[in-house]
């Protein structure tokens, strides 16, 4: 869908009841973007990877991408996917998340150690051999593309377009509305978006919340 025909469907919805026709184009763009960046971060519609190179003496690793809303999944260089620190106390992990775009990696210790005798000391050591430099895939939950003209493309899924049109009344009622007038279409909007989310999130697209808090059973595993 074309830019532009969101914009004609805001004018002839949610803006029409507005006293002011002072939204330019270049304005509505504006609350589209920031309806999409909202969307984002209540629903996984754009996923992308990184690439992240480790250390044995680094342990902390924080995505580069400034479009990062929240890490999904991270696979080794073999394409065996990590597993993900589920409780507290669980110590059978690869990975622990910090925050929404940082992680505690664990290196891999290999215990199948050799003795060797110190030439000096003469004493037996057991030397451990720690896991080399390793290549991380890190799949996260990105913002979905953002547009600039009337003639760009929209690239989120159509199933949005109600809570997105809903934004864009409810960022533009809430740019005129004057605090003594109680902002009845602000509101009327507001609460449009939320139950249109709510409705997605109850029949087809998994919200962000819900996939950040990965466990066994949501995995599926036995």
């Amino acid at each position: 869908m074309k830019v532009s025909e969101v914009i004609a469907t805001a004018r002839s919805c949610e803006l029409s009841n507005l006293s002011t026709s002072s939204f330019t184009d270049s304005r509505i763009i504006q609350f589209i973007n920031l309806g999409i960046i909202e969307l984002s971060k209540r629903f996984v519609i754009s996923t992308k990877a990184e690439k992240i190179k480790t250390s044995m003496y680094t342990s902390m690793y924080t995505l580069r991408s400034p479009d990062v809303i929240g890490i999904l999944d991270i696979y080794d260089k073999t394409g065996r996917a990590l597993v993900s620190q589920v409780l507290s106390d669980d110590e059978n992990y690869d990975y622990k998340l910090i925050n929404n775009t940082t992680f505690l990696y664990k290196h891999k210790i290999d215990y199948k150690a050799t003795e060797e005798v110190n030439p000096i000391t003469g004493i037996e050591v057991l030397q451990y051999t720690q896991e080399p430099d390793n290549e991380l895939m890190v799949i996260y939950s990105a913002v979905a593309d953002l547009v600039l003209n009337t003639t760009d493309d929209l690239t989120i899924p159509l199933v949005f377009m109600d809570p997105l049109v809903a934004y864009i009344g409810y960022k533009a009622s809430h740019s005129i509305t004057q605090p003594q007038s109680g902002g009845g279409e602000n509101v009327a909007s507001l609460t449009k978006f939320e139950a249109s989310c709510r409705l997605l999130e109850n029949s087809v697209y998994v919200g962000q919340t819900n996939l950040m808090s990965k466990s066994i059973q949501s995995k599926g595993f036995k």
